[in-house]
């Protein structure tokens, strides 16, 4: 693998954030000045926004799950596993729900593989020549990829490698062992399919938007990688990752070490918690769209209440959502045809400068279906549910926690979001309407190795120092280093993850770990080891950005209720703030 020469501040750095409505640009230049520009979505192209070096996220691997538009994929399995695609995992997240329909598999056909392999990679029953001839003639036409995930794989390759050796050259092929070196072999199954199915769709849109080959994209766990080599499992939650580091990064400014992110866009909203030094990454299978994700992530709850959110009333309650107005036509002040969004009802209660827009936005009369202020109300109380399933469900006191708030529409509701969650400071920075961009700016180059043990840590101790110096050798030299050990009660299945520093301390690191997350230990189960991995990163760069004031207070304090107006978001600022 091949990298992008290191980032210097000595030249032009862009950083843009494709979103479902607007896509946000950051240029940072040589001197220390900043540009923001938002476009449409549906008009931009990356590649010719970009000025000097480029990094960006992009939703498009997220959208393409949501929408189940992947490409048509055949899936090879190892022989009596054909229907464990579809049968999963049997978790129902919505138990009671009675119409719930769970996402068909994004593979079109499932075709099985004779042969097998033993747990720790030897060969039981070989792959016969019989089938490797039928595939090799097999006509393909109808499939525009391949994903082959075998049983096992992850300790020998062997059998995929030859299975891939027969299909026709010019048609991509996923790898289980290459994607995911997990045990579960569901797991590895799940995020084949997910890379055969959308990273051909997530190819596509860089050609589209004439992504060069020197660009950097954000990772869905906040990692930079060189374009070429950014994939659909890594990609799912590439635009907020950034917005998490920044929510980390004013935080620290404003001298909180703990923070809420409230990230408010065009189609949705999405919420975060962090903690300054400890990002909130997720090893745990992750769902977007019912699809199960095994891939690191910055943590994000997402709800469908965003600014292009349209306004609905049934008669028997008010709804905001899901669906979206989108760039087009859009909200109905934009004035071509749109449905009633939550623009609209900002835009009527005053909550923004409409003329600050091209073309202005113009309020259209008796278009909101109800009192604007309630459908404010009731997107507001879905924000605050979004940000106490990730903090007070799970036993978190937010009492001294500042809410950051960011994105194009997030301003007009934070205050009162804040509020219903106890939350009593809102910090608002300069980058507010396109901080999920400038956050790629804190990001920085990584990549990793894992290798699964799933053993208890008592049999392996002795081992895991010679294992992380493996699997140290096998990463490029980024400039910094560190290991980390996946550990959890046997017989359970969640995994927290604790630095590599010294042996000895890893168990008592894992329980005070988990008292702190859970709130209690089991001292008559075993510890057992899931994974060790190592990482390798550089530094981000370090931009020298002048005094900002797109406010324009220069200093002065406000008192609600009062608006605060710049170029590309406005804040509102209830009574009594």
């Amino acid at each position: 693998m091949s990298y992008p020469p290191q980032r210097s501040p000595k030249q032009t750095h862009t950083y843009v954030d494709r979103g479902g409505t607007f896509t946000d640009v950051v240029r940072v230049r040589t001197d220390g000045s900043v540009q923001v520009e938002k476009h449409r979505s549906d008009r931009a192209v990356v590649g010719r926004l970009a000025e000097g070096h480029l990094v960006f996220g992009t939703t498009v691997a997220t959208n393409a799950l949501l929408e189940g538009t992947g490409v048509s994929c055949l899936l090879l399995v190892s022989q009596g596993f054909r229907d464990l695609v579809q049968i999963g995992d049997m978790t129902r997240p919505s138990l009671f729900d009675a119409q719930q329909r769970w996402p068909d598999p994004l593979c079109t056909e499932v075709w099985e593989v004779p042969g097998r392999l033993s747990s720790s990679g030897e060969e039981i029953d070989g792959l016969a020549d019989e089938f490797l001839t039928r595939l090799a003639e097999a006509d393909l036409s109808r499939f525009e990829s391949v994903g082959i995930a075998l049983l096992h794989s992850n300790r020998n390759p062997e059998h995929e490698l030859k299975v891939a050796a027969c299909l026709p050259a010019d048609l991509p092929v996923s790898l289980g062992h290459r994607l995911s070196p997990d045990v579960d072999y569901l797991a590895r199954i799940e995020t084949t399919v997910l890379d055969a199915a959308i990273s051909p769709v997530l190819q596509h849109s860089l050609q589209t938007d004439e992504i060069s080959e020197e660009a950097l994209a954000i990772r869905s766990d906040g990692s930079l990688t060189p374009a070429t080599e950014l994939r659909a499992p890594d990609a799912v939650l590439s635009g907020p990752a950034g917005g998490v580091l920044a929510v980390a990064e004013v935080a620290r400014i404003a001298g909180f070490s703990r923070a809420v992110g409230l990230d408010m866009g065009g189609t949705s909203t999405d919420v975060c918690r962090v903690e300054v030094g400890h990002l909130p990454r997720r090893e745990e299978g992750h769902r977007v769209g019912g699809q199960r994700i095994r891939r690191p992530v910055l943590e994000v709850e997402t709800i469908a209440a965003g600014g292009g959110s349209v306004l609905r009333n049934t008669g028997f309650r008010l709804e905001v959502g899901p669906e979206s107005a989108g760039a087009n036509p859009g909200p109905a002040c934009y004035g071509r045809g749109g449905p009633p969004t939550l623009t609209d009802a900002a835009l009527a209660l005053g909550w923004m400068d409409g003329s600050a827009f091209e073309p202005p936005l113009v309020s259209q009369p008796g278009c909101i279906p109800g009192d604007p202020a309630d459908f404010v109300s009731v997107a507001q109380e879905a924000m605050a549910g979004a940000i106490k399933r990730i903090a007070t469900n799970r036993g978190v006191d937010l009492e001294d926690h500042a809410l950051v708030s960011y994105g194009g529409a997030a301003g007009q509701h934070a205050a009162a979001v804040a509020e219903r969650v106890g939350i009593a400071t809102v910090l608002v920075h300069p980058f507010a309407a396109v901080l999920s961009a400038w956050g790629q700016s804190l990001a920085s180059l990584e990549e990793h190795r894992v290798r699964a043990v799933w053993r208890p840590l008592a049999e392996v101790l002795q081992h895991l120092e010679g294992w992380i110096a493996e699997l140290r050798a096998a990463v490029p030299d980024l400039g910094q280093h560190q290991s980390e050990v996946g550990l959890r009660y046997q017989g359970t299945d969640h995994t927290l993850v604790v630095p590599w520093t010294d042996s000895c301390e890893l168990e008592k690191q894992f329980l005070e770990s988990h008292r702190r997350q859970f709130g209690f230990v089991r001292s008559e189960l075993a510890v057992e080891v899931v994974h060790v991995r190592h990482r390798s990163f550089s530094t981000p760069t370090e931009h020298q950005i002048g005094e900002l004031d797109p406010f324009g207070l220069g200093g002065r304090g406000v008192v609600g209720p009062a608006r605060l107006d710049s170029n590309t978001t406005s804040v509102w600022v209830p009574e009594n703030w």
